[in-house]
């Protein structure tokens, strides 16, 4: 799952740049607009400056500046979404012991986009496998044999851009169906809706339904995006401004909810190879968004994520965004069944079942049984000397 979550952790750093970016061009017209109001210009003491104050000027209305802006956001979700698919397969693959345990949308998609390159290899340029390698990979799949093969790009091969309709195909060919319900119902996306329609959070779920287009934003980047790569001038340009404040915050909160429900699914899987650990009853949930619990054996971290489970077993990850232990705030829990608050992205309830990843070692990779013994050590004089030949011995194990 780390793969899945580094890739918003690399679409956010491009937006920040393509913010930067922008800033800096809103900076370049305030200072010619500034400049232009001076009754003195003499006291400036830079030559040249009215050459310079053209060009700038000139630079922040170039076509160039509004290619690469709208170019760009759209470049980095659409990698986004390549990477974040591509990781959850990864992450699928990884976890299953044979072709078949893949949904059956997933195993249907793959045949299909296998036979098509079997038949025009031209489309798939990326794909490095002969046609004799994927075929062979088909049989070791129709067998059952335990050495499953995927090729990615069948999953990615789409044809024109990702506006939401594309983008809904790309995840239902990976097994994810009702992607718009799904997002319709996040926290995150409801909240981003809230904050920039202007509406209480609670008429939120009313307002998406009555909506027609609520993903427009994207669909009308694509459409930008199109024109200018395609006709170089776009008549209509969308404002810097509501770039900023609009479609780049829009592109953020999307992303963010398709990896949550990516991690989702991801969680699903683990809980049914018994990969997950249910924490005990809440004790309290404070401020909807503070969940006051036992720690158990969950080593959790800050930006990690949890599983839980409303009352109608609908199901949810939530990312850790502070943790607290006797109101003293943390970047990690390193001990066992101690009380804590853990802080998260969601709206939650104390009724809800919260469950977290099993996990044989601590934050640094080191297995928590070192420590134990470690800790024992610590209170004899010969700890010292046996220390070092029990670290000896353990690097010997591990490394």
């Amino acid at each position: 799952m780390h793969g899945q979550i580094k890739q918003l952790q690399v679409l956010g750093d491009r937006l920040d740049e393509i913010e930067k970016f922008i800033e800096m061009i809103e900076v370049q017209k305030r200072l010619c607009v500034e400049y232009n109001r001076l009754q003195n210009k003499s006291e400036i003491p830079l030559e040249n400056m009215e050459e310079l104050l053209t060009s700038f000027n000139d630079l922040t209305n170039s076509v160039v500046n509004y290619t690469a802006i709208v170019v760009s956001i759209y470049a980095c979700f659409e990698n986004f979404i390549h990477e974040l698919i591509k990781s959850y397969i990864e992450f699928q693959h990884n976890n299953i012991n044979s072709f078949c345990e893949f949904n059956e949308k997933m195993r249907e998609n793959y045949f299909k986009q296998a036979g098509e390159y079997l038949s025009n290899p031209s489309r798939y340029s990326r794909l490095e496998k002969t046609s004799e390698e994927v075929i062979t990979c088909l049989f070791q799949n129709i067998k059952h044999k335990p050495e499953v093969s995927i090729e990615y790009e069948f999953f990615l091969n789409n044809s024109g851009n990702l506006k939401f309709k594309k983008v809904k195909e790309l995840f239902l060919n990976i097994g994810i169906s009702n992607l718009e319900s799904d997002i319709k119902r996040n926290f995150i996306f409801k909240k981003y809706i809230s904050n920039h329609e202007g509406i209480k959070y609670g008429e939120v779920e009313e307002y998406l339904n009555r909506v027609k287009q609520p993903f427009l934003k994207l669909d009308q980047l694509v459409d930008h995006r199109n024109n200018v790569a395609h006709k170089w001038y776009e008549d209509q340009r969308i404002s810097l401004q509501s770039i900023l404040n609009e479609y780049i915050p829009f592109i953020r909160s999307l992303a963010n909810v398709l990896l949550e429900i990516t991690l989702c699914k991801s969680y699903l899987l683990l809980k049914k190879n018994g990969k997950l650990e249910k924490f005990d009853s809440a004790i309290k949930v404070i401020s909807d968004q503070i969940l006051c619990i036992n720690s158990k054996s969950s080593f959790l971290k800050l930006k990690d994520y949890i599983f839980y489970e409303d009352s109608l077993d609908n199901t949810f990850v939530a990312m850790v965004e502070s943790l607290q232990i006797n109101h003293d705030s943390v970047e990690k829990i390193d001990d066992v069944d101690i009380e804590i608050g853990i802080g998260l992205n969601h709206r939650i309830k104390d009724s809800y079942k919260f469950y977290y990843k099993k996990t044989e070692k601590n934050e640094d990779g080191c297995p928590y049984i070192l420590y134990i013994y470690i800790w024992c050590f610590e209170f004899c004089w010969v700890g010292s000397i046996c220390l070092n030949l029990f670290m000896v011995c353990i690097h010997d194990i591990f490394v």
